[in-house]
Protein backbone atom coordinates (compact mmCIF):
# COMPACT_ATOMS: atom_id res chain seq x y z
CA UNK A 1 0.00 0.00 0.00
CA UNK A 2 0.99 3.66 -0.26
CA UNK A 3 3.26 4.64 2.66
CA UNK A 4 1.86 8.15 2.53
CA UNK A 5 -1.25 6.77 4.23
CA UNK A 6 0.80 5.67 7.23
CA UNK A 7 2.49 9.06 7.40
CA UNK A 8 -0.92 10.59 8.09
CA UNK A 9 -1.01 8.89 11.51
CA UNK A 10 -0.39 11.31 14.42
CA UNK A 11 3.07 11.12 16.02
CA UNK A 12 3.87 9.62 19.41
CA UNK A 13 4.00 13.05 21.10
CA UNK A 14 0.42 13.78 19.99
CA UNK A 15 -0.69 10.36 21.24
CA UNK A 16 1.01 10.90 24.63
CA UNK A 17 -0.60 14.32 24.93
CA UNK A 18 -4.06 12.84 24.39
CA UNK A 19 -3.39 9.99 26.84
CA UNK A 20 -2.37 12.57 29.45
CA UNK A 21 -5.75 14.30 29.04
CA UNK A 22 -7.34 10.94 29.98
CA UNK A 23 -5.30 10.74 33.19
CA UNK A 24 -2.67 8.34 31.80
CA UNK A 25 0.78 9.80 32.62
CA UNK A 26 3.66 9.98 30.12
CA UNK A 27 5.88 7.61 32.11
CA UNK A 28 8.64 5.61 30.31
CA UNK A 29 6.42 2.53 30.43
CA UNK A 30 3.43 4.35 28.95
CA UNK A 31 5.64 5.78 26.20
CA UNK A 32 6.69 2.25 25.25
CA UNK A 33 3.05 1.16 25.38
CA UNK A 34 2.00 4.03 23.09
CA UNK A 35 4.71 3.11 20.58
CA UNK A 36 3.61 -0.52 20.74
CA UNK A 37 -0.02 0.38 20.02
CA UNK A 38 0.80 2.79 17.18
CA UNK A 39 3.16 0.22 15.61
CA UNK A 40 0.40 -2.38 15.91
CA UNK A 41 -2.06 -0.08 14.15
CA UNK A 42 0.50 0.62 11.42
CA UNK A 43 0.91 -3.14 10.83
CA UNK A 44 -2.85 -3.63 10.66
CA UNK A 45 -3.22 -0.82 8.09
CA UNK A 46 -0.26 -1.96 5.99
CA UNK A 47 -1.68 -5.50 5.80
CA UNK A 48 -4.92 -4.26 4.21
CA UNK A 49 -5.60 -2.83 0.80
CA UNK A 50 -7.24 0.26 2.32
CA UNK A 51 -7.03 3.48 0.33
CA UNK A 52 -7.79 5.67 3.36
CA UNK A 53 -7.38 5.46 7.12
CA UNK A 54 -10.21 3.65 8.96
CA UNK A 55 -10.86 6.74 11.16
CA UNK A 56 -12.80 9.88 10.34
CA UNK A 57 -10.20 12.08 12.02
CA UNK A 58 -7.57 12.35 14.71
CA UNK A 59 -10.20 12.23 17.45
CA UNK A 60 -11.36 8.77 16.33
CA UNK A 61 -7.75 7.61 16.07
CA UNK A 62 -6.96 8.84 19.59
CA UNK A 63 -10.08 7.09 20.90
CA UNK A 64 -8.87 3.79 19.37
CA UNK A 65 -5.45 4.24 20.99
CA UNK A 66 -7.01 5.05 24.37
CA UNK A 67 -9.27 1.99 24.24
CA UNK A 68 -6.34 -0.29 23.41
CA UNK A 69 -4.18 1.35 26.05
CA UNK A 70 -6.86 0.91 28.73
CA UNK A 71 -7.32 -2.72 27.70
CA UNK A 72 -3.60 -3.45 27.97
CA UNK A 73 -3.30 -1.63 31.30
CA UNK A 74 -6.09 -3.66 32.94
CA UNK A 75 -4.86 -6.11 35.61
CA UNK A 76 -3.93 -9.46 34.06
CA UNK A 77 -4.76 -11.37 37.22
CA UNK A 78 -8.43 -10.86 37.99
CA UNK A 79 -11.41 -12.36 39.71
CA UNK A 80 -13.49 -14.86 37.71
CA UNK A 81 -16.72 -16.72 38.41
CA UNK A 82 -16.06 -20.45 38.30
CA UNK A 83 -19.18 -22.11 36.91
CA UNK A 84 -17.43 -25.34 35.85
CA UNK A 85 -18.14 -27.37 38.98
CA UNK A 86 -14.42 -28.19 39.32
CA UNK A 87 -13.70 -27.28 42.94
CA UNK A 88 -9.89 -27.18 42.94
CA UNK A 89 -9.55 -25.89 39.38
CA UNK A 90 -5.79 -25.66 38.77
CA UNK A 91 -6.16 -23.07 36.00
CA UNK A 92 -8.43 -20.92 38.18
CA UNK A 93 -6.22 -20.81 41.27
CA UNK A 94 -7.22 -24.06 43.00
CA UNK A 95 -8.82 -23.56 46.43
CA UNK A 96 -10.50 -20.22 47.15
CA UNK A 97 -9.27 -19.16 50.59
CA UNK A 98 -11.45 -18.48 53.62
CA UNK A 99 -12.63 -14.97 54.62
CA UNK A 100 -10.55 -15.24 57.81
CA UNK A 101 -7.50 -16.00 55.66
CA UNK A 102 -8.20 -12.87 53.55
CA UNK A 103 -8.53 -10.84 56.74
CA UNK A 104 -5.27 -12.19 58.17
CA UNK A 105 -3.52 -11.63 54.84
CA UNK A 106 -4.71 -8.01 54.73
CA UNK A 107 -3.83 -7.45 58.42
CA UNK A 108 -0.27 -8.73 58.14
CA UNK A 109 0.41 -7.63 54.56
CA UNK A 110 -0.76 -4.02 54.82
CA UNK A 111 2.11 -3.12 57.15
CA UNK A 112 4.91 -4.83 59.00
CA UNK A 113 4.57 -8.17 60.78
CA UNK A 114 6.62 -10.43 63.04
CA UNK A 115 7.51 -12.84 60.21
CA UNK A 116 10.96 -13.60 61.61
CA UNK A 117 10.92 -11.67 64.88
CA UNK A 118 10.36 -13.22 68.31
CA UNK A 119 8.11 -10.80 70.19
CA UNK A 120 8.89 -12.41 73.57
CA UNK A 121 12.68 -12.05 73.31
CA UNK A 122 13.04 -9.18 70.87
CA UNK A 123 15.44 -11.29 68.80
CA UNK A 124 15.37 -12.95 65.41
CA UNK A 125 12.72 -15.63 65.09
CA UNK A 126 11.72 -18.20 62.46
CA UNK A 127 8.80 -18.13 60.06
CA UNK A 128 8.65 -21.92 60.42
CA UNK A 129 7.39 -21.56 64.02
CA UNK A 130 4.19 -19.77 62.93
CA UNK A 131 2.30 -22.90 61.83
CA UNK A 132 4.53 -25.64 63.32
CA UNK A 133 2.59 -26.05 66.58
CA UNK A 134 -0.80 -25.83 64.84
CA UNK A 135 0.13 -28.62 62.43
CA UNK A 136 1.46 -30.78 65.26
CA UNK A 137 -1.82 -30.34 67.17
CA UNK A 138 -3.90 -31.16 64.10
CA UNK A 139 -1.96 -34.19 62.89
CA UNK A 140 0.06 -35.51 65.82
CA UNK A 141 3.28 -35.09 63.84
CA UNK A 142 6.45 -34.31 65.77
CA UNK A 143 7.32 -31.29 63.66
CA UNK A 144 6.41 -29.43 60.48
CA UNK A 145 8.24 -27.46 57.82
CA UNK A 146 6.58 -25.27 55.18
CA UNK A 147 7.89 -24.34 51.73
CA UNK A 148 6.29 -22.61 48.73
CA UNK A 149 4.62 -25.68 47.16
CA UNK A 150 4.66 -29.48 47.29
CA UNK A 151 7.11 -29.77 44.37
CA UNK A 152 9.55 -27.76 46.50
CA UNK A 153 8.81 -30.06 49.44
CA UNK A 154 9.69 -33.14 47.39
CA UNK A 155 12.91 -31.54 46.17
CA UNK A 156 13.95 -30.51 49.69
CA UNK A 157 13.29 -33.96 51.16
CA UNK A 158 15.29 -35.71 48.46
CA UNK A 159 18.15 -33.21 48.41
CA UNK A 160 18.52 -33.30 52.20
CA UNK A 161 18.00 -36.97 52.97
CA UNK A 162 18.91 -38.98 49.85
CA UNK A 163 21.48 -36.94 47.88
CA UNK A 164 24.26 -39.15 46.40
CA UNK A 165 22.25 -42.21 47.34
CA UNK A 166 19.32 -44.29 46.09
CA UNK A 167 15.60 -43.82 46.61
CA UNK A 168 13.42 -46.85 45.91
CA UNK A 169 10.00 -46.27 44.36
CA UNK A 170 7.36 -48.38 42.63
CA UNK A 171 7.17 -48.18 38.83
CA UNK A 172 3.44 -47.59 39.20
CA UNK A 173 4.14 -44.34 41.07
CA UNK A 174 6.55 -42.65 38.64
CA UNK A 175 3.95 -40.03 37.86
CA UNK A 176 3.84 -36.86 35.82
CA UNK A 177 1.45 -34.16 36.97
CA UNK A 178 0.53 -30.77 35.51
CA UNK A 179 3.27 -28.57 34.10
CA UNK A 180 5.45 -31.59 33.20
CA UNK A 181 6.40 -32.19 36.84
CA UNK A 182 7.90 -35.69 36.74
CA UNK A 183 9.03 -37.57 39.82
CA UNK A 184 12.14 -39.11 38.16
CA UNK A 185 13.35 -35.69 37.02
CA UNK A 186 12.84 -34.16 40.47
CA UNK A 187 14.85 -37.04 41.92
CA UNK A 188 17.63 -36.25 39.47
CA UNK A 189 17.57 -32.57 40.46
CA UNK A 190 17.88 -33.65 44.07
CA UNK A 191 21.01 -35.64 43.29
CA UNK A 192 19.25 -38.93 43.95
CA UNK A 193 19.57 -42.17 42.01
CA UNK A 194 16.16 -43.62 41.20
CA UNK A 195 15.68 -47.34 41.84
CA UNK A 196 12.47 -48.63 40.27
CA UNK A 197 10.79 -51.75 41.62
CA UNK A 198 7.76 -53.84 40.73
CA UNK A 199 5.67 -53.25 37.63
CA UNK A 200 3.26 -50.55 36.53
CA UNK A 201 0.24 -52.30 38.02
CA UNK A 202 1.71 -54.53 40.78
CA UNK A 203 4.38 -53.88 43.38
CA UNK A 204 4.88 -56.01 46.48
CA UNK A 205 6.77 -55.43 49.71
CA UNK A 206 9.42 -57.98 48.74
CA UNK A 207 10.16 -55.93 45.61
CA UNK A 208 11.29 -53.07 47.84
CA UNK A 209 13.18 -55.37 50.20
CA UNK A 210 15.09 -57.13 47.42
CA UNK A 211 16.18 -53.76 45.97
CA UNK A 212 17.67 -52.45 49.23
CA UNK A 213 21.45 -52.14 49.00
CA UNK A 214 24.39 -50.30 50.50
CA UNK A 215 23.51 -47.05 48.68
CA UNK A 216 19.80 -47.05 49.61
CA UNK A 217 18.81 -44.07 51.73
CA UNK A 218 15.09 -43.69 51.29
CA UNK A 219 11.94 -45.68 50.51
CA UNK A 220 9.48 -43.42 48.72
CA UNK A 221 5.78 -43.69 48.00
CA UNK A 222 4.01 -41.26 45.64
CA UNK A 223 0.29 -40.68 45.50
CA UNK A 224 -0.98 -41.27 41.92
CA UNK A 225 -2.64 -37.82 42.03
CA UNK A 226 -4.52 -37.34 38.75
CA UNK A 227 -4.88 -40.93 37.57
CA UNK A 228 -5.78 -44.41 38.81
CA UNK A 229 -4.75 -47.90 37.73
CA UNK A 230 -7.60 -50.34 38.26
CA UNK A 231 -8.12 -54.05 37.75
CA UNK A 232 -5.27 -56.48 38.41
CA UNK A 233 -3.32 -54.26 40.81
CA UNK A 234 -1.34 -54.40 44.03
CA UNK A 235 0.53 -51.76 45.99
CA UNK A 236 2.40 -51.50 49.28
CA UNK A 237 0.62 -49.59 52.05
CA UNK A 238 2.20 -46.83 54.11
CA UNK A 239 2.34 -48.96 57.27
CA UNK A 240 4.17 -51.76 55.50
CA UNK A 241 6.60 -49.37 53.86
CA UNK A 242 7.28 -47.63 57.17
CA UNK A 243 7.95 -50.94 58.93
CA UNK A 244 10.34 -52.07 56.20
CA UNK A 245 12.27 -48.79 56.41
CA UNK A 246 12.60 -49.17 60.18
CA UNK A 247 13.86 -52.74 59.77
CA UNK A 248 16.78 -51.56 57.59
CA UNK A 249 17.30 -48.18 59.34
CA UNK A 250 16.14 -46.25 56.24
CA UNK A 251 13.89 -43.24 55.83
CA UNK A 252 10.29 -43.70 54.63
CA UNK A 253 8.62 -40.82 52.82
CA UNK A 254 5.17 -40.40 51.30
CA UNK A 255 4.62 -37.67 48.71
CA UNK A 256 0.89 -37.47 49.32
CA UNK A 257 0.37 -34.58 46.89
CA UNK A 258 -2.86 -33.50 48.54
CA UNK A 259 -3.87 -33.97 52.15
CA UNK A 260 -7.16 -33.60 53.99
CA UNK A 261 -7.66 -32.97 57.70
CA UNK A 262 -11.40 -33.68 57.57
CA UNK A 263 -12.89 -36.83 56.04
CA UNK A 264 -13.95 -35.87 52.52
CA UNK A 265 -13.57 -39.06 50.52
CA UNK A 266 -12.14 -42.55 50.61
CA UNK A 267 -8.69 -40.96 50.91
CA UNK A 268 -7.05 -41.43 54.32
CA UNK A 269 -6.90 -38.32 56.50
CA UNK A 270 -3.56 -36.80 57.46
CA UNK A 271 -3.73 -37.88 61.09
CA UNK A 272 -4.19 -41.50 59.97
CA UNK A 273 -0.99 -41.25 57.93
CA UNK A 274 1.10 -39.35 60.46
CA UNK A 275 0.09 -41.66 63.32
CA UNK A 276 1.64 -44.64 61.50
CA UNK A 277 5.21 -45.72 60.95
CA UNK A 278 6.12 -43.34 58.16
CA UNK A 279 8.95 -40.91 58.83
CA UNK A 280 7.78 -38.09 56.55
CA UNK A 281 4.80 -37.00 54.49
CA UNK A 282 4.36 -33.93 52.27
CA UNK A 283 1.32 -32.37 50.60
CA UNK A 284 -0.09 -29.15 49.14
CA UNK A 285 -1.77 -26.41 51.14
CA UNK A 286 -4.09 -25.27 48.32
CA UNK A 287 -5.74 -28.56 47.42
CA UNK A 288 -7.93 -30.61 49.78
CA UNK A 289 -6.66 -28.59 52.73
CA UNK A 290 -8.43 -25.60 51.16
CA UNK A 291 -5.80 -22.98 51.94
CA UNK A 292 -3.06 -20.96 50.29
CA UNK A 293 -0.31 -22.37 48.07
CA UNK A 294 2.25 -24.13 50.24
CA UNK A 295 4.20 -27.35 50.53
CA UNK A 296 3.82 -28.87 53.99
CA UNK A 297 6.23 -31.49 55.32
CA UNK A 298 5.31 -33.40 58.48
CA UNK A 299 7.22 -36.04 60.39
CA UNK A 300 10.20 -36.87 62.56
CA UNK A 301 11.69 -33.90 64.36
CA UNK A 302 15.32 -34.79 63.62
CA UNK A 303 14.65 -35.08 59.87
CA UNK A 304 12.63 -31.84 59.75
CA UNK A 305 15.40 -30.00 61.59
CA UNK A 306 17.98 -31.38 59.18
CA UNK A 307 15.94 -30.03 56.25
CA UNK A 308 15.70 -26.70 58.06
CA UNK A 309 19.50 -26.43 57.93
CA UNK A 310 19.67 -27.08 54.17
CA UNK A 311 20.70 -23.90 52.33
CA UNK A 312 18.22 -24.84 49.61
CA UNK A 313 15.40 -23.95 52.00
CA UNK A 314 16.03 -20.23 51.53
CA UNK A 315 15.17 -20.55 47.83
CA UNK A 316 12.06 -22.60 48.57
CA UNK A 317 10.65 -20.95 51.68
CA UNK A 318 7.05 -19.76 51.92
CA UNK A 319 6.30 -16.01 51.70
CA UNK A 320 4.57 -13.98 54.41
CA UNK A 321 1.23 -13.61 52.59
CA UNK A 322 0.78 -17.33 51.90
CA UNK A 323 1.85 -18.06 55.48
CA UNK A 324 -0.73 -15.62 56.88
CA UNK A 325 -3.51 -17.24 54.84
CA UNK A 326 -2.37 -20.76 55.75
CA UNK A 327 -2.31 -20.00 59.48
CA UNK A 328 -5.87 -18.67 59.41
CA UNK A 329 -7.04 -21.76 57.49
CA UNK A 330 -5.41 -24.13 59.99
CA UNK A 331 -7.14 -22.33 62.87
CA UNK A 332 -10.51 -23.19 61.30
CA UNK A 333 -9.51 -26.85 61.47
CA UNK A 334 -8.42 -26.47 65.08
CA UNK A 335 -11.77 -24.89 66.03
CA UNK A 336 -13.72 -27.51 64.01
CA UNK A 337 -15.24 -24.95 61.63
CA UNK A 338 -15.48 -26.78 58.28
CA UNK A 339 -18.10 -24.47 56.78
CA UNK A 340 -15.69 -21.56 57.04
CA UNK A 341 -13.44 -23.14 54.40
CA UNK A 342 -14.95 -22.56 50.92
CA UNK A 343 -13.63 -25.69 49.19
CA UNK A 344 -14.85 -27.96 51.99
CA UNK A 345 -18.28 -26.33 51.89
CA UNK A 346 -18.46 -26.94 48.13
CA UNK A 347 -17.57 -30.61 48.61
CA UNK A 348 -20.30 -31.01 51.22
CA UNK A 349 -23.08 -29.16 49.36
CA UNK A 350 -26.10 -31.47 49.06
CA UNK A 351 -28.05 -32.11 45.86
CA UNK A 352 -31.07 -30.45 47.50
CA UNK A 353 -29.13 -27.25 48.19
CA UNK A 354 -27.70 -27.23 44.69
CA UNK A 355 -31.10 -27.86 43.10
CA UNK A 356 -32.72 -24.99 45.02
CA UNK A 357 -30.04 -22.54 43.82
CA UNK A 358 -30.21 -23.85 40.24
CA UNK A 359 -34.02 -23.54 40.15
CA UNK A 360 -33.83 -19.96 41.44
CA UNK A 361 -31.37 -18.98 38.69
CA UNK A 362 -33.46 -20.79 36.08
CA UNK A 363 -36.66 -18.98 37.14
CA UNK A 364 -34.89 -15.61 37.07
CA UNK A 365 -33.34 -16.11 33.63
CA UNK A 366 -36.17 -17.90 31.83
CA UNK A 367 -37.92 -14.66 30.80
CA UNK A 368 -34.67 -12.76 30.09
CA UNK A 369 -33.06 -15.28 27.73
CA UNK A 370 -34.21 -14.93 24.09
CA UNK A 371 -36.74 -17.59 23.11
CA UNK A 372 -34.37 -18.95 20.43
CA UNK A 373 -32.36 -20.47 23.29
CA UNK A 374 -33.60 -23.24 25.55
CA UNK A 375 -32.79 -22.96 29.24
CA UNK A 376 -33.25 -26.14 31.28
CA UNK A 377 -32.08 -28.02 34.36
CA UNK A 378 -30.29 -31.31 33.79
CA UNK A 379 -28.00 -33.79 35.47
CA UNK A 380 -24.34 -32.86 35.75
CA UNK A 381 -21.15 -33.77 37.53
CA UNK A 382 -18.70 -31.90 39.72
CA UNK A 383 -15.10 -32.93 40.25
CA UNK A 384 -12.47 -32.26 42.86
CA UNK A 385 -9.82 -31.14 40.34
CA UNK A 386 -6.31 -30.03 41.21
CA UNK A 387 -4.93 -33.49 40.48
CA UNK A 388 -6.96 -34.99 43.33
CA UNK A 389 -9.54 -37.77 43.44
CA UNK A 390 -9.76 -38.30 39.66
CA UNK A 391 -12.38 -41.04 39.86
CA UNK A 392 -14.65 -39.49 42.48
CA UNK A 393 -17.35 -37.55 40.68
CA UNK A 394 -20.04 -35.62 42.55
CA UNK A 395 -23.43 -35.80 40.79
CA UNK A 396 -25.85 -32.88 40.93
CA UNK A 397 -28.16 -30.61 38.93
CA UNK A 398 -26.77 -28.06 36.45
CA UNK A 399 -28.18 -25.34 34.25
CA UNK A 400 -28.13 -26.04 30.50
CA UNK A 401 -28.32 -23.47 27.71
CA UNK A 402 -29.07 -24.95 24.28
CA UNK A 403 -29.20 -23.32 20.89
CA UNK A 404 -27.35 -22.81 17.64
CA UNK A 405 -23.76 -24.09 18.00
CA UNK A 406 -22.26 -20.92 16.55
CA UNK A 407 -24.24 -18.71 18.91
CA UNK A 408 -23.39 -20.88 21.93
CA UNK A 409 -19.71 -20.64 21.03
CA UNK A 410 -20.01 -16.83 20.92
CA UNK A 411 -21.79 -16.76 24.28
CA UNK A 412 -19.14 -19.00 25.81
CA UNK A 413 -16.40 -16.68 24.57
CA UNK A 414 -18.16 -13.46 25.58
CA UNK A 415 -18.75 -14.82 29.10
CA UNK A 416 -14.97 -15.21 29.37
CA UNK A 417 -14.48 -11.64 28.12
CA UNK A 418 -16.98 -10.04 30.52
CA UNK A 419 -15.82 -7.40 33.00
CA UNK A 420 -15.90 -10.15 35.62
CA UNK A 421 -15.31 -13.25 33.47
CA UNK A 422 -17.66 -16.20 33.87
CA UNK A 423 -15.99 -19.54 33.13
CA UNK A 424 -18.52 -22.16 32.05
CA UNK A 425 -18.29 -25.48 30.22
CA UNK A 426 -19.55 -26.62 26.83
CA UNK A 427 -20.65 -30.24 27.03
CA UNK A 428 -22.51 -32.23 24.37
CA UNK A 429 -23.55 -29.10 22.49
CA UNK A 430 -24.79 -27.23 25.58
CA UNK A 431 -23.39 -24.50 27.79
CA UNK A 432 -23.33 -25.97 31.26
CA UNK A 433 -23.48 -23.82 34.42
CA UNK A 434 -22.63 -25.70 37.62
CA UNK A 435 -23.46 -23.66 40.72
CA UNK A 436 -21.47 -25.83 43.13
CA UNK A 437 -18.44 -23.62 42.51
CA UNK A 438 -20.33 -20.32 42.22
CA UNK A 439 -20.45 -18.29 45.43
CA UNK A 440 -23.94 -17.01 46.36
CA UNK A 441 -22.71 -13.40 46.10
CA UNK A 442 -21.64 -14.13 42.50
CA UNK A 443 -25.09 -15.24 41.34
CA UNK A 444 -26.17 -11.73 40.32
CA UNK A 445 -23.05 -11.41 38.14
CA UNK A 446 -23.86 -14.75 36.50
CA UNK A 447 -27.51 -13.86 35.85
CA UNK A 448 -26.75 -10.37 34.53
CA UNK A 449 -23.95 -11.44 32.18
CA UNK A 450 -25.67 -14.54 30.81
CA UNK A 451 -28.89 -12.63 30.02
CA UNK A 452 -27.02 -9.64 28.54
CA UNK A 453 -24.69 -11.71 26.37
CA UNK A 454 -27.38 -14.09 25.11
CA UNK A 455 -29.46 -11.07 24.03
CA UNK A 456 -26.43 -9.39 22.43
CA UNK A 457 -25.49 -12.49 20.44
CA UNK A 458 -29.08 -13.01 19.25
CA UNK A 459 -29.41 -9.40 18.08
CA UNK A 460 -26.13 -9.61 16.17
CA UNK A 461 -27.40 -12.48 14.01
Amino acid sequence: MDNSLLRQLPGIDSVLGDLKKQGIPSSPGVKRLARFIVDELRREISQTAAEKLPWEGEEDFFQEVILRCQELLKPRLQKVVNATGIILHTNLGRAPIAPAAIKNLRWTGSGYCNLEYDLSTGKRGSRQEICDFLLSLLTGAEKALIVNNNAAAVLLVLDTLARDGEAIISRGELVEIGGSFRVPEVMSKGGVCLREVGTTNRTRLEDYEEAIGEHTKLLMKVHPSNYRISGFTEEVGVEELGSLAQKYNLISYYDLGSGSLWPLTSEPSLDEITSGKLDLVSFSGDKLLGGAQAGIILGRKDLIEKMGRNNLLRALRIDKLSLAALEATLRHYLMDQPDFIPAYKMFQMTEEELLARTEEIHACLEEKIPSEFKLSIGEGTSFSGGGTLPQEAIPGPVLHLQGNNSELSQIHQKLREAEIPVIASIFKGKIEINLRTVFPEEEDILKTELARIAQEVRESE
